[in-house]
């Protein structure tokens, strides 16, 4: 998987459990990533510190050189609960300059899903100490660590919203990719050289991911192939395999989840209002309504050739198709899981905004309702450039809805209005404004 947001870390190495100075197992090493543009400050949060403890940083004279320092950072998990991912910033000050590395994390449950390792070793629980190397690029200095978020086993974090959405959505993912894995252990599990087989397939894959980010899938078809023998298919190999396929189906069901109810929880996390999923992001997405019952699912394989989105009972696993869409979308579930809203940017000069009942489907096009509370709203909607979105949900009925764009004729006027939408047939303006665009 390629995201042009994510990229590997260089600088950060993996982390490893201090549990009587044991080594980390060979295989897939913890998943680490970085964000760019992250929210992270270079301050010390209170919050997510009592949950994550910077403990000490010590420098590492071994692996440090001229051209820069390296330091193990030890981090304590002080919170009651068993912690799967975690984001820091940190800052390496020298030479009376100080340099700022933002947005670095790990997350434990890729780690645990692709690595085949004992999960005591890659289990952040209360109380442990893990430690993490960090490095400067130039001279020798003073480090200082800032962790940023915190999440945890139970769908819960510490920190800015953004972060636990971008790794929801990355696990979500990797996920998907799993898909590949279970192919080539299956091709395997009925071959005459299941070992041979899946060491071919791990060097294709190593050699056309050389030089990209991502997730090295290759290693875990190495870790498996060493464990067959070299007598050919055997009873033995065979079990080994159906294991593995197994074992890797449970994971990526439980990534899956965590793509999908964990963001659901994680979207009300200190609010009331579910927050706004834009689309597409990736091939598939899910979006759990805030009581789990629902899920909206919208596909855009082949390069978004086609766009659909469906509407899925989680309890039944039946669904039924909302509508096929042209371009991007904006959703979000009402906080009492009975109604969500779709803005369709359907062109470069208009989009519109729709309200659905999950249970029946029935649609209240927003256009209308704000025609009827407010009938000089036409000369707005009527523009060459008019685009009425949902914003946000007030409660469980009543939507803040604004309407921007602008007239293409002479002089080419801006305009935007706010209302307040009450589905129950009230419809309020909050403000107007227009000015003429130079």
């Amino acid at each position: 998987m390629r995201r042009a947001w994510l990229i590997a870390l260089a600088a950060t190495l993996p982390p490893t459990a201090l549990a009587q100075d044991q080594q980390s197992p060979p295989g897939i090493v913890i998943r680490d990533f970085s964000v760019t543009d992250s929210p992270c400050r270079y301050k010390h949060d209170g919050a997510v510190e009592e949950a994550l403890q910077t403990v000490r940083i010590v420098t590492n004279a071994a692996k440090s050189s001229p051209d820069g320092q390296v330091a193990t950072v030890e981090l304590r998990n002080k919170a009651a609960k068993t912690i799967t991912a975690y984001v820091l910033n940190y800052t390496f000050a020298h030479d009376g300059k100080t340099d700022y590395y933002d947005g670095h994390g790990v997350d434990l449950v890729y780690e645990m899903a692709v690595s085949k390792q004992n999960p005591e070793q890659t289990t952040f629980l209360p109380g442990v100490v893990i430690k993490q190397e960090i490095a400067g690029q130039r001279g020798h200095g003073q480090f200082e660590v800032f962790p940023c978020m915190v999440g945890f086993e139970d769908g819960t974090f510490t920190g800015p919203h953004s972060l636990w959405e971008f790794l929801v959505q990355m696990r979500g993912e990797n996920a998907k990719a799993f898909s590949a894995l279970v192919a080539d252990l299956r091709s395997a599990h009925d071959a005459a050289d299941p070992k041979t087989l899946l060491v071919n397939r791990a060097k294709q894959v190593k050699k056309a991911s050389r030089g990209t980010s991502g997730d090295e899938p290759y290693r875990y078809l190495e870790i498996v192939a060493s464990g067959l023998s070299l007598s050919g298919n055997t009873l033995l190999d065979r079990k080994a395999i159906a294991d593995s396929i197994s074992a890797l189906q449970a994971e990526q069901e439980f990534l899956v989840k965590q793509s999908s109810w964990v963001a659901a929880r994680a979207n009300q996390t200190g609010s009331t209002q579910p927050k706004v999923i834009f689309l597409p992001h990736g091939e598939v997405s899910h979006i759990s309504s805030p009581d789990g019952k629902w899920a909206l699912i919208f596909e855009c394989p082949n390069n978004c050739s086609e766009r659909k989105l469906w509407i899925e009972e989680t309890s039944k696993h039946s669904r039924k198709l909302v509508k096929e869409y042209g371009r991007s979308l904006d959703i979000s579930w009402a906080p009492d899981s009975q109604l969500f809203f779709v803005n369709d940017n359907s062109g470069s000069t208009d989009a519109r905004c729709y309200v659905y009942e999950a249970a029946s489907l029935k649609e209240t096009d927003l256009a209308k309702s704000v025609l009827a509370g407010d009938p000089d709203a036409s000369q707005f909607l009527d523009a060459g450039h008019s685009y009425l979105r949902a914003k946000r949900w007030l409660n469980t009925h009543e939507l803040l809805v604004v309407l921007t764009g602008h007239h293409d004729g002479l002089p080419p006027g801006a305009f935007t209005l706010r209302y307040r939408v009450d589905l129950r047939g009230r419809v309020r303006k909050l403000s107007q404004r227009s000015e003429e665009q130079p």
